[in-house]
């Protein structure tokens, strides 16, 4: 089941106190809480003025139109709808106010909308089905039992006591107008004077002659007519408790499923304390177990002061090997003494040692150097110069190597360059071809010529001088000798660029300036031919580039091998002077120098490591000789918890072992006496547990089960058919009536079958009944007709007056009468159709509130019975004032979850729990919490209790 219609949110623009609030997101259980004049009342007023419109400035109730604002009303966000998601919003408007709807896709609806979302239920009906509060409750206590049985049957039935109170006010009017044995309702009145005026009447008919005759026909067909109807109203209740048959037809068959379950199940009678009685003996045997423990713990006490002294079990277990360790321990006491002096002097020593090293630079695992002669010093000597004379010899190699390749580099960038400015070679003879074709001018060959030398020294000129710039980049680049080199150079190359460049230029001052016109003449007119003659000069710049590249290439192999030569030679005079080092212990951290000049030192670090070596033999004497005794006391490792690395302190730990030995061996007997004690009455107790067990078995043997499981489980299965039992006998009570005709079918459609045979037989009746009441309209006015004359008129048209104002008047007696007799059968019906699932619920209900104290709820020939704990019944004004409140609060939650397959909106309660107890508060905002589950529950309540039981985020706080 969903939770149907949800308040999500609630916005006011103004209403009363509340201006511009909101309350968002609301919970499914949301509670409202505040002091007095905090708002709750206004709060719950508006979200009923939203959902139904403002009160009318003509209703008693307050209108609550805000004093600090212009706008009046608000918006409720809802969920859940049978539209989904939708915000009703009520303005200020005529008579209830402008209400919008709004779906969640943007629609907008009005009143119609609302309507249907609220199941077409107006305000009243509301307050009174999903909204109570303290007045609801107090009104129990003024009620007789008769009033308080027929108040809880309404509630349960639907939901409220409204009904009850209209039938008694209906039926109150009826009693002013007729009472049996009254005299003064005026129906009463109007009796009496209608008999005296027909007596008149009878006087007057008898002076007819005919009359009588017409009058014994008219009886007659009165007595027809009545006994035709009498037959059909008699069909009639036969096919109306045929129709109340078929509609407690389940529960008629649920009846006979029962009756024939506990035939099946031959409900057994059981030992009534049965479970008590068990329950008993558990306890005993609980208390029992917690004596056993208990004896144990002191067992387990003496064990731990027992098992502290386990080097005195040790003791029983080798009493003549420690008694042989305590014998020695006077001898090898001096020894330990000894050797620890002499472990201390053995310390001292290395770490002497170890700073000698540290003095002179020997790392600390570095074998000491043996002593150098003359001749040993020569010759590491001599390999470290030859060694530094390889390392100098390849570095020389390693400088030109860099050089030529930088050189390289050059190189091939200038022919990347060259390249790029090439022509293919198709092009150069096809470029070629074309300027042998053309013919050129003799007189301005020569001018060609010198153009063409001028144009050739340009370019070699700034050739020289790009080489030379990158050489001095290059030098500044390398740096060291090669770089120095390169610069110099550079320097050269650029001095001699310039010349070049200068030269062709100072020559062209002799050459006269017509030639000069004439060559540019020329240049302008012949471009193709120089363009020829600098393509054939890239072309013999790139071949010589090529071959620099190539000559560069191999002085590079030549150097190569040659590093890797000399690379062998340091390797092979590397190799020579480890194995010189290897040879005398000579680390590879020291050099020549410092071992001529830190001889004294190796010297003393010589003598130093000759004490070490005969501490170290005395030391492995002194442990060789206590190395006996020592495995020995090793027997002792399990009691005393030291470091046996250091045996001067395990002496003296066995002493004090020795000492605590003689100690417990006389606390030893009184523990062991206190344990015999212990046992004699852990024995008694065990006893009396077996006794307690075999007093459950047989227990068990008396309904023939074998475990306690068997045994609860077939008390549950009593108590099932007990209640099963309990439940026939309130459905024969209910259904009495129905069960011979239930007997008399085989199933539902052979009673649809005879309910249509009657419904033709009543047509039939009706038709007939029909015929015989035109006869004797007939007979009437015949009879009217021979009433034609002065005197007896006059008394008929009284009589007739008085008989229609009698007949009104029992028409208003007959709607107040009929209007009450149909909600009590209203209350009838309905506790039929829903009341069984309410109270059911009811039950449920009450035990939570009343903490398991009233187990069930039962409804016993139209009146409501509770049953207690130990299963006696009470009627409900048996019940204190406390305990019918909770009843009350239980069957309107059970009403309210029994109506949510029909209309499924909020509850709201008006602080309905202020005179409950602490206990009570908390059960039945536990109940509140439950009842949530089925649909939203809004509590406006002052109680501080609720802070201690309601968490935190469902709380909205009103200030």
């Amino acid at each position: 089941m969903g939770f149907g219609m949800k308040i999500t949110a609630i916005e006011i623009y103004g209403y009363g106190k509340w201006i511009d609030t909101a309350f968002q997101p609301l919970s499914q259980f949301a509670v409202f809480y505040g002091k007095n004049e905090a708002g709750k009342t206004t709060l719950m007023s508006f979200i009923h003025s939203i959902l139904f419109g403002f009160p009318t400035k003509q209703s008693s109730e307050s209108r609550y139109e805000p004093k600090h604002s212009s706008r009046y009303g608000g918006r409720l966000k809802l969920s859940d709808t049978i539209y989904g998601d939708v915000i009703v919003e009520r303005i200020r408007g005529k008579a209830n106010g402008d209400v919008t709807v709004t779906l969640a896709n943007g629609t907008v609806g009005g009143d119609e909308w609302l309507e249907r979302i609220l199941y077409g239920i107006d305000k009243e009906t509301y307050q009174s089905l999903f909204s109570f509060d303290l007045k609801g409750i107090e009104d129990i206590q003024k009620m007789d039992p008769k009033k308080l049985n027929r108040y809880f049957l309404s509630i349960g039935t639907l939901g409220n006591e409204q009904l009850l109170k209209i039938a008694d006010r209906l039926e109150n009017k009826a009693s002013q107008y007729y009472k049996p044995t009254g005299r003064i309702p005026v129906i009463n009145k109007k009796i009496r004077q209608v008999e005296a005026m027909r007596k008149k009447l009878q006087q007057a008919k008898e002076k007819n002659n005919d009359y009588a005759k017409l009058e014994q026909h008219k009886d007659q067909l009165e007595n027809e007519i009545q006994h035709t109807k009498e037959k059909k109203q008699q069909q009639e209740a036969n096919l109306k408790n045929l129709q109340e048959l078929k509609a407690n037809w389940h529960y008629l068959e649920e009846k006979q499923w029962i009756e024939e379950r506990l035939k099946q199940e031959k409900l057994t009678e059981l030992p009534k304390d049965g479970l008590f009685q068990l329950q008993t003996i558990n306890e005993r045997i609980h208390e029992t177990q917690n004596q056993i423990n208990k004896l144990q713990e002191q067992l387990l006490q003496i064990n731990e002061q027992l098992q502290s002294s386990a080097e005195l079990r040790l003791f029983d277990e080798h009493q003549q090997e420690i008694e042989e360790i305590w014998q020695e321990i006077d001898i090898v006491e001096p020894k330990y003494d000894q050797l620890e002096q002499l472990k201390r002097t053995l310390d001292e020593q290395n770490s002497r040692f170890v700073q000698q090293k540290i003095k002179v630079g020997l790392p600390l695992d570095a074998t000491l150097p043996n002593p150098l002669s003359n001749e040993a010093v020569s010759q590491l000597q001599t390999l470290a110069e030859e060694q530094e004379e390889c390392s100098r010899r390849k570095a020389t190699v390693q400088e030109r190597i860099q050089y030529l390749d930088y050189q390289n580099q050059l190189i091939q960038e200038q022919l990347d360059k060259l390249e790029q400015k090439l022509w293919d070679n198709q092009t150069f003879k096809e470029k070629e071809n074309e300027l042998e074709k053309q013919k050129i001018d003799k007189k301005t060959e020569p001018k060609t010529r010198e153009k063409r030398s001028l144009f050739q020294s340009k370019r070699n000129a700034g050739s020289l001088l790009m080489v030379s710039l990158l050489l001095l980049a290059g030098g500044w680049i390398v740096g060291q000798t090669i770089g120095i080199v390169m610069m110099g150079i550079g320097l050269i190359l650029a001095v001699f660029s310039g010349k070049v460049w200068v030269k062709p230029f100072s020559d062209k001052k002799s050459v006269p300036e017509e030639e000069v016109k004439a060559a540019a003449e020329w240049d302008h007119t012949d471009s193709l031919f120089e363009k020829v003659v600098q393509q054939k000069e890239y072309r013999s710049q790139w071949r010589e580039r090529l071959a620099e590249g190539d000559q560069v290439v191999a002085e590079l192999d030549q150097l190569f091998q040659q590093k890797n030569l000399i690379e062998d030679e340091v390797k092979e005079k590397y190799q020579q002077q480890e194995e010189w080092r290897e040879r005398y212990h000579i680390p590879d951290s020291l050099s020549m120098e410092q071992l001529r000049k830190n001889e004294a030192q190796y010297a003393e670090m010589r003598k130093t490591a000759s004490e070490i070596k005969e501490s170290e033999q005395w030391i492995e004497q002194l442990e060789a000789e206590t190395s006996t005794w020592e495995k020995q006391a090793k027997l002792l490792e399990d009691v005393l918890y030291l470091d046996w690395h250091y045996m001067p302190g395990v002496v003296n730990k066995i002493k004090d072992m020795q000492q605590r030995i003689k100690t417990a061996l006389t606390e030893q007997e009184g523990l062991v006496q206190q344990e015999r004690e212990i046992h004699g009455k852990m024995q008694q107790w065990i006893k009396q547990q077996k006794e307690l067990e075999q007093k459950k078995r047989q227990l068990f043997q008396t309904i023939a089960v074998n475990n306690e499981e068997a045994f609860k489980e077939k008390y549950r299965l009593f108590q099932e058919l007990t209640d099963q039992n309990a439940r026939l006998q309130l459905l024969e009570s209910q259904f009495a009536d129905n069960q011979e005709a239930f007997n008399a079918f085989a199933d539902l459609n052979e009673v649809a079958e005879q309910m249509a045979s009657m419904e033709k037989e009543i047509a039939q009746l009706a038709k007939t009944e029909e015929k015989k009441l035109n006869e004797r309209i007939n007979c009437t006015l015949s009879l009217q007709r021979l009433e034609e004359g002065g005197g007896y008129s006059e008394i008929l048209q009284e009589t007739a007056n008085l008989e229609s104002e009698l007949q009104e008047l029992v028409d208003q007696w007959s709607s107040y009468k009929i209007a009450s007799f149909l909600i009590e059968r209203t209350l009838s019906l309905a506790k039929k159709d829903r009341l069984p699932e309410t109270i059911k619920d009811t039950a449920a209900f009450f035990a939570l509130l009343t903490r398991e104290q009233y187990q069930n709820v039962l409804l016993s020939e139209n009146k409501l019975v509770v049953q207690r704990q130990d299963g006696v019944l009470f009627d409900t004004f048996e019940l204190s004032t406390g305990t019918a409140e909770q009843l009350y609060v239980a069957l309107r939650f059970a009403f309210i979850k029994n109506t949510l397959d029909l209309v499924q909106l909020p509850l709201i309660i008006d602080d309905g729990f202020v005179n409950f107890d602490a206990n009570r508060k908390k059960e039945v905002l536990s109940l509140m919490k439950q009842m949530s589950a089925y649909t939203q529950v809004l509590y406006f309540t002052f109680d501080e209790a609720v802070e201690k039981v309601v968490q935190q985020d469902e709380i909205e706080m009103l200030y």
